[in-house]
């Protein structure tokens, strides 16, 4: 690919990709990636202290996109840091006007950077993000919920955003970290602008990924996600506005873990969290989920493995 004059001049976009254990994943990322039909460039990969071959296939890769070459960035962690500081450092490390993040067991279409820098240049848009064109006319309150797609994936970003430290989530924090950037992003940012197109591949109930397992882990990342986001909304002045919404969303969050958890010993520990909230909002959430809160209530642990599998065997027969 030879860049023209008009290649040159577009924006400079960066693209964040952490890496860790996706030696299965990374030359089709890789490739898609690399494969852009937008010239101006800059790749961050960042290498989590991976203890397989990601790194050794996704250089291996590059050498097929010599136009390519110059425009990478190999970044490695001095050890295993998690997803958030990865994320958080490739963010900062990044020189483009403007940033997308890609999960590096994901995929992208080949006009996806293009399309995304034209609709922010013709609209004036500080984010732009890809999906239903609706998602732009959301309340905080539905950021709180997360009714919005809350991913940092799928979505691109002028960098000015991020100059607000505030923004990026706490190193240990890596389930629901997205979650954090954009609940903050979504408040402070006006001009959002919605591709509704298909450009951008998750990849669902990868094993081993931080969104399919659920454990303990999962449920003490959730309370930190609250703790730090009751801390920033307290600061911002909003906490006591909205409290009530945030106290039935920790309810939801909670019964949705567990119930996807099959870790008996974390039902033990965490049955009891957030009982005073959920005492008053048990009501409003759905009957399956109010019949597993009902059940944590009791205790009646032997049964709630019943209802796990019950539950787990209906989605096995509707698939």
């Amino acid at each position: 690919m030879i860049a023209s004059a008009d290649d040159i001049n577009k924006p400079l976009v960066s693209i964040s990709v952490p890496i860790y254990n996706v030696a299965a994943y990374i030359e089709q990322c890789a490739r898609s990636l690399f494969e852009q039909t937008y010239f101006n460039l800059e790749y961050v990969f960042v290498n989590d202290a991976t203890p397989d071959n990601s790194m050794d296939i996704l250089r291996r890769v590059a050498q097929d996109y010599p136009h390519r070459l110059s425009q990478i960035r190999y970044l490695n962690n001095d050890l295993n840091h998690g997803l958030a500081y990865t994320r958080t450092r490739s963010i900062k490390e990044a020189k483009g006007t403007y940033i997308c993040c890609v999960d590096s067991d994901d995929w992208v279409e080949h006009d996806m950077v293009s399309q995304l820098v034209e609709k922010a240049l013709s609209s004036g848009a500080e984010m732009v993000e890809l999906g239903s064109s609706v998602t732009s006319n959301y309340s905080f309150v539905e950021v709180l919920q997360d009714l919005p797609c809350n991913n940092i994936w799928g979505k691109m970003f002028h960098r000015s955003l991020f100059s607000d430290k505030t923004i990026f989530a706490p190193e240990g924090l890596d389930y629901m970290e997205d979650r954090h950037v954009l609940t903050r992003l979504r408040y402070k940012v006006k001009n959002v602008a919605n591709l509704d197109m298909q450009l951008y591949h998750y990849r669902l109930n990868r094993v081993g990924s931080v969104a399919t397992a659920k454990t303990a882990q999962h449920i003490h990342c959730m309370i930190r996600f609250y703790q730090e986001l009751e801390k920033w909304m307290k600061q911002e002045g909003i906490l006591d506005y909205y409290s009530q919404v945030l106290a039935e969303q920790k309810v939801r969050d909670k019964i949705r873990l567990l119930m996807a958890c099959q870790d008996q010993t974390v039902d033990y520990v965490y049955a009891d969290l957030y009982r005073e909230e959920e005492t008053i909002y048990m009501s409003r959430l759905h009957r399956s989920q109010w019949l597993f809160a009902h059940l944590l209530h009791l205790h009646y642990w032997h049964l709630i493995s019943l209802y796990r599998y019950y539950i787990k065997l209906r989605i096995t027969c509707a698939s």
